[in-house]
């Protein structure tokens, strides 16, 4: 080295320095190393620990970007003194930091160097990329140098970031960046101050992947699929094999694959591109719509890549059969198939366990490996799924370890068979996931945290000087970590993260305010000029408008589907030759706290073919001076005007009580901000009946308070809630009341009644009335009614109900759901009456008050009944228990109270997320410690089919109790059971509802299609409308986040809530209105909300819009009394969703609480009677009970249509010769049995 290396002969080894220092006699050195110990509260992925043995670069940086001012120090062999310093970029850089892959000092890259082949000088880039490069049948010493070959790799890569950093540096004085208004302003002033000179200096966007700015594009343009596609349905994990026989084959002997990044990257690319080609084109796991993947690294010194994957409506995971048809958690049969089964051991096993992987402080797996075992897989729409994991009889073996299917990493079989290496495949059920998904693919670039210490080296000992304190800056340095395997892919400018689509980027900026970028030697006016003809995509919108009538039809988000645009001297929008459908449009987000700019880009979203920015202000033919103003009018913001605009508009059609119970529901499911000034511009409106009655305004107005104050008394609320003036005089018992009822009237009902009972519900009655006369004959208090649908348990209660309220006993009658509520005299649901809060944990509580006017309504009644008792959770009944014993002030049961619980255990079980049927079993009050004390009556005479119809209930008797069994389903509890043929059809759309709908049709409110799926139900509500005559009509909602401190806010700064607005839109959940809600005159709507349960406006009450207004609804629903229509009035509420398992934020939506309801869920339909009932089964039932509820709900054969498609994995059995067609049925027979031994 010494004799042909010119450098070994003019500077020092750093070897020979360090020799020199160790004479002294104590040395204070420094020593870095990386604290793998991280606190709990730092991101994981960004700061994991090493786990491989490797080479990395660290360095300090905020965002990523290497230091600009690395460099050499040297020291010359004939000065000791003096150091000099030797720039990262200098020709000699690389021959004096590797001199053994420069043995003889060969020059490295300089700047100028010319291509031989094409005009250009050499980059960096291209020159490092030639260094690596392998060729046929020569020696590199680049890639054969081991380890100092992973240095080599790094240091190169990080060189070429500077240099790209330095270029941008030098540049960026060069271009400015000014608002288009800004230089306009210049122009006109330019007089006063000769020395300004307009604009800022431009900062260029980061190129560098992982950067918070690269994130957050990337992360948004991410969110534009699924805000288009909806939730992503598979999400994938890629490693590299380093075992690959492309990588093993080629390295020498002795060398590690650890020292081939080069072979390992492109190997692994090259298999990266094959897998996609799999997924998007030939649909190995079902047709694909949309897919993006970013590459990491994670200190594991292989890549691998996250992938989401979204597929196509047919082949959506919508149950557990298509998710077993795709993923496995288990080992595959040895026997039958062996490579699989190997494959699995080598790749698919998670573990071991160890704290640098996934141990927590208490030695728990932060994984939650092992899984429980489980013999079937539970899919839920609204969390994660639950694989299969079957108990194995012989144990496997695997070094000292023993491990069975819970330790199985989720796998796709011929993913894992194809390619031989760790590819993890998850199901997306839940839109819930897509925060935590999103969050985890975009966590940005490795980060480490570098422990600096002072250690003494004397007499050949080394004594720790100075150990660090976590959080002391001096000693903890948060760096960027670069591997080798990291460095490489970068340097061959493999892509870092990818998509399916290509991001179409529109800007959005308000007049004269977008963004002109010039260079300095540019003169102004020249850039005035040539920026007022150069159009942004916002402006020449505008401009096609003009020009293009076609293209008025489409908002601008669409315009980019039938156009492009064209960046040429003008820019401009320019006509598709052809459809390509794999593009999304995505606006440009806007903070709300940027106000105007804001209120614009909310119209942008809706509003078509504007040819100005006083086109977009002009909402129904007024313009308006403010973006603000023209949003609001067309209720895209939250405003108090909405409410004063919806009772402006009622006050012309409503009479005055519908106007106070208008009010009254606004004051209760809106957040209003000045109730008071609402009530002091309408009070006269809301008590113009009473004016006309009394002819005294201040004791009208008196009335109007007293009705409103009574209203919101039996929610639980009070005019002072509201800051509204309480009655000033005691005229409760004056206003009529439309919730009282006359003791003679009721009486009169239960003797009209009585005697119309069958023996059956005679006898509960009569056992009842001698329980509350205390008759020895009948010593249990505690009665359980079991009937099956359409037995007469309603007519029961209601006839018990009003023989009660005919005595003047008091009783409290609840039931699970708003819609059976209804139905009972005083009917309220289990969560008011009690006060349970929503959702109910097992660990939740009643909040009344033992000396609250509700607990002395609990204390003084003598019944209590609860219906629907087979979809009441166990934990909500005992805290009913618990919370009554406590008012009651003793420990009986239910606190010595008459119980009467109903309910039908062959139809739909408790909801519990995330349940199998073990867990759903479980939750079943069947389940409950009390379930001992009550005695069961049976109703078992159906009184709701007719006479002639016994056949029809005794074939619902066999669906229901599951006792005629074709056959089981393969490797499920599930069974086959028969549907006559008679009642198949083609097409149960046009069965139920027919070719041509009329307008205010009200026998349309006795017929429904039910279907297990909402995404098959808002499918036929589409088609079922389009049958309608007349113009539809679309109300938007207004969006916005709940946050965790409950103020509420369209979009915060942090990903954990920093949607785009346009992604809030896009989320429907079963409990919340849609944000597009379409409608005509005549469609049948349902409530989404409990509106007035006690006048049977509630969740799941079906009405028939009888006309549309901008800011209410009319629409009539059936009286039950009198079997004739009424007409309701409904406006705007605030739909809230907290802790919703199907939405990722809790959200406020302001929308009407109605969706359309031609059809609906096979749950929804609990509790409802129809006359014509359609039953649509793309997909089989999959809970227990839905195939008897979707069955009974229809009173015969004859009005009962069913419709079956083979549609996914449960696909129904075909139709056979003996006039019968077979479907799956999932009952729990364990819920069927009169006790539950747990």
């Amino acid at each position: 080295m010494h004799s042909h290396n010119p450098f070994a002969q003019a500077y020092r080894f750093l070897k020979d320095v360090y020799q020199e220092q160790q004479h002294n006699n104590r040395q204070l050195t420094l020593e870095l190393y990386i604290n793998n110990n991280r606190a709990r509260d730092i991101n994981f992925r960004q700061y994991g620990a090493v786990q491989a043995n490797e080479i990395a670069a660290v360095f300090i940086s905020e965002d990523g970007r290497p230091p600009l001012d690395r460099c050499l120090h040297v020291y010359c062999r004939n000065n000791d003194q003096i150091i000099h310093e030797l720039p990262y970029l200098s020709v000699n850089c690389d021959a004096m930091t590797y001199p053994l892959l420069h043995p003889r000092g060969e020059p490295g890259w300089q700047s100028g160097t010319a291509h031989q082949r094409r005009r250009g000088d050499v980059s960096l880039l291209e020159y490092y990329s030639f260094r690596i490069a392998v060729r046929p049948d020569t020696f590199n010493q680049f890639v054969m140098a081991g380890k100092l070959t992973q240095q080599y790799i790094v240091d190169a890569y990080v060189k070429i970031e500077q240099s790209r950093l330095q270029f941008i540096t030098e540049n960026q004085p060069r271009i400015r960046q000014e608002i288009f208004q800004g230089l306009i302003d210049y122009l006109d002033s330019r007089q006063l101050d000769v020395h300004y000179q307009p604009g800022n200096i431009f900062i260029l966007p980061s190129t560098f992947i992982g950067s918070p700015r690269a994130f957050r594009q990337n992360y948004l343009d991410a969110m534009s699929i699924v805000t288009k596609h909806g939730k992503p349905d598979i999400f994938l994990t890629f490693t590299c094999n380093p075992v690959w026989p492309e990588i093993r084959n080629n390295l020498d002997t002795n060398q590690h694959s650890s020292n081939r990044p080069d072979f390992v990257s492109r190997v692994f690319k090259s298999k990266l591109k094959e897998l996609i080609e799999d997924i998007d084109k030939r649909h190995v796991m079902g047709i694909c719509v949309a897919y993006v993947y970013v590459i990491e690294f994670q200190k594991r010194g292989l890549p691998h890549a996250h992938m989401l994957i979204w597929l196509e409506g047919s082949d959506k995971i919508l149950d557990s059969a298509a998710i077993d048809r795709l993923i496995s958690a288990e080992f595959p049969d040895p026997i039958t198939h062996p490579n699989l089964h190997e494959l699995v051991k080598v790749h698919m096993l998670h573990g071991p366990c160890t704290a640098a992987r996934c141990l927590d402080d208490e030695g728990h797996c932060s994984k939650q490996f092992p899984k429980s075992l489980r013999e079937d897989t539970l899919y839920n729409s609204s969390g994660y799924p639950l694989y299969k994991r079957r108990p194995i009889e012989v144990p496997i073996h695997i070094g000292r370890r023993t491990v069975d299917n819970g330790w199985v990493v989720p796998y796709n079989a011929y993913l894992l068979e194809k390619y031989e290496a760790h590819i993890n495949v998850e199901a997306c059920s839940s839109i819930k996931s897509v925060k935590y998904l999103f969050k985890y693919i975009y966590k940005g670039f490795d980060r480490a945290q570098i422990v600096v210490r002072t250690v003494e080296e004397q007499d050949g000992q080394t004594t720790t000087i100075q150990e660090p304190v976590y959080n002391e800056i001096q000693t903890f340095m948060d760096v960027r970590y670069v591997s080798a395997p990291e460095a490489m892919w970068r340097i061959y400018t493999f892509e870092m993260h990818d998509m399916s689509h290509a991001i179409i980027k529109l800007t959005v900026h308000l007049p004269n305010m977008q963004q002109v970028y010039f260079n300095t030697n540019s003169t102004i006016p020249d850039v005035v000029e040539r920026a007022a003809t150069q159009h942004t995509t916002l402006t020449g919108w505008f401009a096609l408008n003009v020009q293009d009538e076609e293209a008025r039809q489409y908002t601008y988000v669409q315009i980019p589907y039938k156009y492009v645009w064209k960046i040429s001297q003008t820019r401009h929008w320019v006509k598709r030759q052809r459809n390509f459908d794999r593009l999304i449009p995505r606006l440009y987000f806007v903070h709300p706290r940027e106000g105007e700019r804001f209120y614009l880009r909310q119209l942008l979203l809706h509003k078509t073919g504007c040819r100005s920015f006083e086109d977009l202000r002009t909402v129904h033919g007024r313009t308006y001076e403010t973006f603000r103003d023209a949003a609001i009018a067309m209720n895209l913001l939250t405003d108090d005007s909405i409410w004063f605009s919806t009772l402006q508009e009622a006050v012309r059609v409503e009479i005055p009580r519908a106007l106070r119970r208008m009010f009254s529901q606004m004051l209760l499911f809106c957040e209003i901000e000045n109730p008071l000034a609402l009530w002091e511009q309408f009070k006269y409106h809301l008590s113009e009946d009473y004016i006309r009655r009394l002819n005294n305004n201040e004791l009208a107005y008196n009335y109007a308070l007293a009705y409103i104050n009574r209203y919101l008394t039996l929610q639980g609320k009070s005019n002072r809630d509201f800051q509204l003036p309480l009655p000033t005089e005691p005229v409760e018992h004056l206003i009529e009341d439309e919730y009282n009822y006359d003791q003679a009237d009721e009486q009169q009902i239960a003797n009209r009644n009585i005697p119309l009972l069958n023996q059956e519900q005679r006898l509960i009655f009569n056992d009842i009335l001698l329980a509350l006369n205390e008759n020895e004959r009948v010593p249990h208090r505690l009665f359980f009614i079991n009937g099956i649908g359409g037995a007469g348990k309603t007519f029961l209660l209601n006839t018990l109900l009003a023989y009660l309220l005919g005595n003047n006993h008091r009783y409290i009658a609840m039931c699970y759901t708003g819609i059976a509520a209804s139905l009972l005299k005083n009917g309220q649901t289990i969560h008011s009456s009690f006060m349970l809060p929503v959702p109910f944990l097992e660990n939740s509580t009643s909040r009344i008050r033992n000396q609250s006017t509700i607990a002395d309504n609990i204390r003084y009644s003598k019944i209590i009944v609860i219906d629907e008792i087979s979809m009441v959770h166990k934990s909500i009944f005992n805290e009913i228990d618990r919370k009554t014993r406590e008012i009651m002030n003793n420990d009986i049961p239910f606190g010595g109270k008459i119980i009467i619980i109903l309910g039908d255990f062959r139809q739909c079980a408790p909801i519990v997320p995330l349940a199998g049927k073990n867990e759903t079993i479980s939750a079943s009050v069947k389940c409950s410690q009390l379930w001992q004390y009550f005695v069961q009556y049976d109703l078992v005479t159906n009184v709701r089919a007719l006479p002639q119809e016994n056949e029809f209930k005794d074939w619902l008797m066999t669906i229901g109790n599951n006792s005629e069994i074709l056959r089981r389903l393969e490797n499920s509890r599930d069974t086959i059971v028969k549907i006559p043929n008679r009642i198949i059809v083609e097409d149960v759309t046009e069965s139920i509802y027919g070719s041509n709908l009329t307008e205010h049709d009200f026998t349309l409110l006795q017929k429904a299609i039910l279907s297990p799926l909402n995404i098959h139900v808002k499918d036929i509500n589409s088609v079922v409308l389009e049958k309608l005559p007349g113009r539809s009509r679309q109300y938007l909602s207004v969006d916005s986040i709940i946050r965790e401190d409950d103020t509420t806010e369209n979009v915060a700064d942090d990903l954990d809530s920093a949607w785009p607005q346009d992604f809030l839109n896009s989320l429907d959940a079963p409990g919340l209105p849609p944000h597009i809600l379409t409608l005509k005159i005549g469609a049948v709507i349902i409530l989404t909300k409990n509106l007035d349960v006690k006048r049977g406006l509630c969740n799941g009450t079906r009405l028939l819009i009888h006309n549309l207004h901008e800011n209410f609804i009319e629409a009539k629903r059936m009286e039950e009394s009198n079997n004739e229509p009424s007409i309701e009035f409904i406006s705007r509420v605030d739909n809230i969703a907290l802790n919703s398992l199907d939405l990722p934020v809790n959200l406020k939506r302001r929308q009407f609480p109605v969706r359309l309801a031609f059809a609906m869920t096979i749950n929804k339909s609990q509790g409802q009677t129809l006359n014509s009932v359609g039953l649509f089964l793309p997909v089989t039932v999959f809970d227990h009970g839905q195939l008897y509820v979707a069955l009974s709900r229809a009173r015969s054969f004859e009005n009962l249509k069913i419709q079956m498609i083979n549609i996914g994995d449960r696909q129904h059995v075909a139709e056979t010769p003996n006039n019968h067609s077979y479907t799956v049925n999932v009952v729990y027979n364990e819920l069927l049995q009169s006790s539950i031994i747990q």
